[in-house]
């Protein structure tokens, strides 16, 4: 994501319009619309700065041998290494190569291009003859808690909240467009560094894509689950591959809007709920949303144990890059046009033997999901 105005600009299909100034939530952009309603664009992540209280500015600040970047919450700075500092701590990654190249919109470290994301950086990394990429994770704190699985890395502040997350994005051909799944191992290698290699996955793919984010709330609760690992809880994975592959099986996603960052959102008139998702590869596969039967836990729900739906909501629509659902019945309460808690809802294939589509979850920062809410 490059600009969070041009994302709003590609769903408004340049319609237009003007910023309400008088926001004051650093998830949502307010947008004033011609008829008087206005249209809040709610963010997966922050697109504010905590600091400054100023819009993103996604691009790297750089002299000729390192580069400093300010996302929403966090500081990066980029030299030989590289170091992450947020309010919560300090971790950072050792890279194979040193700097060779700097400018606004990317560094690279020898053939390996790094870019901002809204909270961190996103790699994208040659396949190459090997298929791997290796590098290391640093903290200040020994002996940090982790929780990891084949698709996220994750330093633990708490037994729910990490500090950091490398997580994977997918194998990529030449046009980055996401081709098939990319996986991780990790192993310690003493009480304050971690060895995590990412692998290509299909012989389809020119990079390998994978971004490192310090942590946010953020305003989707999700997991995928998937048939090949039925035991596999995924909470802070960026990607999921809605359909079939030979690495997951098949794999659904469950999304639950955490509202309270929105609150005040429950006094307004609601017209429409409109919930946008990334779509990260070419193949236009069908897909479908249900309701949730009953409550999921992000953290404990995984293919074996997870949670029946309760009949469609919709059939989500593709255009200009992302799946639209219309879930304003989902989310507004019966008899008023107010927002209204909900336990949230499955993205599925609409067929079990299906292609998959490659769609960004709620947790990362490289493609944001966006809860598009108009009201009065």
């Amino acid at each position: 994501m490059n600009s969070i105005i041009k994302e709003i600009q590609k769903l408004r299909r340049d319609k237009p319009y003007t910023i309400d100034l008088k926001n004051s939530n650093r998830y949502k952009l307010v947008v004033n619309e011609g008829d008087g309603t206005k249209t809040a664009y709610c963010f997966s992540s922050p697109v504010y700065s905590k600091k400054t209280g100023k819009l993103a500015d996604i691009k790297f600040m750089c002299d000729t041998n390192a580069a400093c970047y300010d996302g929403t919450d966090c500081r990066v700075l980029l030299c030989d290494s590289i170091s992450f500092e947020s309010p919560e701590g300090v971790c950072g990654l050792v890279l194979p190569n040193t700097v060779s190249h700097i400018c606004e919109s990317a560094v690279l470290y020898g053939n390996v291009e790094v870019t901002p994301t809204l909270n961190g950086l996103a790699f994208k990394v040659p396949c190459g003859v090997s298929g791997m990429y290796s590098l290391v994770v640093t903290t200040v704190q020994p002996d940090m808690s982790i929780r990891a699985n084949d698709k996220v890395f994750s330093l633990m502040l708490s037994h729910f909240k990490p500090l950091m997350s490398l997580s994977c994005i997918g194998t990529a051909d030449s046009t980055g467009a996401i081709v098939a799944p990319c996986v991780l191992e990790h192993k310690v290698i003493n009480k304050r560094q971690y060895c995590v290699t990412v692998k290509s996955v299909g012989k389809d793919g020119k990079y390998m894509i994978f971004e490192a984010n310090m942590h946010q709330p953020k305003l989707f609760q999700d997991t995928t689950v998937e048939s090949n690992n039925p035991k596999t809880n995924n909470a802070f994975g960026t990607t999921a591959f809605i359909g079939n592959t030979d690495t997951y099986g098949e794999q659904w996603l469950y999304s639950r809007p955490e509202l309270a960052l929105i609150s005040e959102l429950f006094y307004e008139s609601i017209n429409s709920v409109v919930m946008h998702i990334p779509q990260l590869n070419k193949a236009e596969v069908p897909l479908s949303a249900y309701g949730v039967a009953n409550r999921f836990c992000s953290f404990g729900s995984n293919w074996e144990n997870k949670i029946s739906s309760k009949g469609e909501i919709a059939e989500p629509n593709l255009s200009a890059g992302y799946y639209s659902v219309d879930v304003t019945e989902l989310m507004t309460r019966k008899g008023t046009k107010h927002l209204d808690i909900t336990e949230g809802l499955i993205i599925r294939p609409q067929k079990r033997d299906a292609e998959f589509a490659t769609i960004a979850t709620g947790d990362g920062c490289y493609a944001m999901q966006i809860l598009e809410i108009n009201y009065n």
